[in-house]
């Protein structure tokens, strides 16, 4: 079971802590229900904005005192598609949104299989997390 994610920001290594704090302040700040940011995350779709929030609030769960301004600079400079922040940032959305041992399965299956695929394309949406829109 996970209570929380490693991240690094720049050169230092923190946690990404679920709470229902981080959670209602995510949503509230991007106007957007937990669950649609993580599909829109599997799919590329953030904005570096929202990038920056979901983080900052993970951080300030763990007691960082952070920005999401300069969570966003950090971001930026390291690459918005990196694995080493699309990753850690899939698996605390998926934290917030599921149950601990569901959410892991969630991670492995979905974003663990593609990164351990040595032809998988790095910006290739996880299969499972597809968004259908109704006809």
């Amino acid at each position: 079971m996970f209570d929380s994610v490693d991240f690094k920001l720049g050169t230092h290594e923190h946690r990404l802590r679920p709470t229902y704090g981080a959670m209602n302040e995510i949503e509230r700040q991007t106007e957007t229900a937990a669950s649609r940011l993580y599909l829109a995350h599997c799919n590329g779709l953030l904005q570096l904005r929202e990038l920056a929030i979901i983080i900052a609030e993970g951080l300030k769960a763990s007691d960082v005192k952070i920005t999401a301004d300069l969570v966003a600079q950090s971001i930026y400079e390291c690459g918005v598609m990196s694995e080493h922040v699309r990753l850690p940032v899939a698996q605390f959305l998926l934290m917030l949104c599921y149950a601990p041992e569901e959410a892991g399965k969630k991670f492995q299956a979905e974003w663990m299989v593609k990164a351990a695929s040595p032809s998988a394309d790095p910006s290739a949406e996880p299969p499972s997390a597809k968004v259908s829109t109704p006809a």
